[in-house]
């Protein structure tokens, strides 16, 4: 396998150590995803170094597309320093690798729903990966979820790129929670999941429409099945 590296860091933020530090992460990160789901033989990491001012990282992100997976690191919490941390990264770097897989490729022209799919598999392979729930998809309550649900079946067809990263992310400037869409995305994935006892590696492949079409008819849910809601409800 063919790994590549490119940083971005022109405030040289980052000490010889440190890139050491990263890259050896990144290759971990990286063998114990391809274990369990294999993938493209090339990869490259574009790592994109902030000192925290304007930041995308909490403390860190990923974004994937074709090869390339790009992370995105917050000097002003250096991660990479502590051992005990590089779960964040590897986390970072099981997400963008399912959507490689996946070959989701950008969210440009794509309906909410489709990429409500592609983020909530994501998701649940970091899961499935580390044992751990990331905090997006744990960031909003799923009763708070039930109440936007019949508002986001509507929103999911919608294709607006802008539109549909205010819905995935929240907070400021919308009516919603902090990561909201990302919570939303991991409870509609995992019910389906859960319904059809299947993993998220076993789901890499699974078009997005067979688990839209039975949430948009409601036989599924972000608080599970309809049975499961029936039962909980009453």
């Amino acid at each position: 396998m063919t790994v590549t590296y490119s940083y971005r860091d022109p405030e040289r933020l980052l000490l010889t150590e440190d890139r050491r530090a990263v890259v050896g992460c990144l290759n971990r990160s990286l063998d114990l995803c391809r274990e369990v789901l294999p993938g493209p033989r090339e990869v490259s990491f574009d790592i994109v170094v902030t000192n925290g001012e304007n930041s995308k990282t909490f403390p860190v992100e990923g974004a994937g597309a074709g090869n390339e997976i790009t992370i995105y690191l917050d000097a002003k919490q250096p991660i990479y320093r502590s051992p005990g941390q590089h779960h964040f990264i590897t986390s970072a770097v099981a997400h963008e690798w399912h959507h490689l897989v996946r070959d989701c490729g950008f969210m440009n022209g794509k309906t909410l729903g489709h990429i409500l799919v592609s983020e909530g598999l994501a998701l649940a392979f970091e899961v499935q990966l580390l044992g751990r729930v990331p905090y997006a998809a744990r960031a909003v309550p799923r009763k708070r979820l039930l109440l936007l649900e019949d508002q986001m079946k509507v929103l999911s067809r919608q294709r607006d790129t802008y539109s549909n990263i205010k819905v995935l992310t929240g907070g400021r400037g919308t009516h919603l929670h902090r990561w909201f869409g990302y919570s939303f995305a991991y409870a509609l994935v995992n019910g389906w999941l859960e319904r059809e006892a299947k993993t998220p590696v076993e789901a890499v492949d699974v078009k997005a429409n067979k688990i839209l079409r039975p949430w948009r008819n409601s036989s599924l849910s972000v608080v599970g099945s309809s049975s499961f809601i029936k039962n909980t409800c009453s």
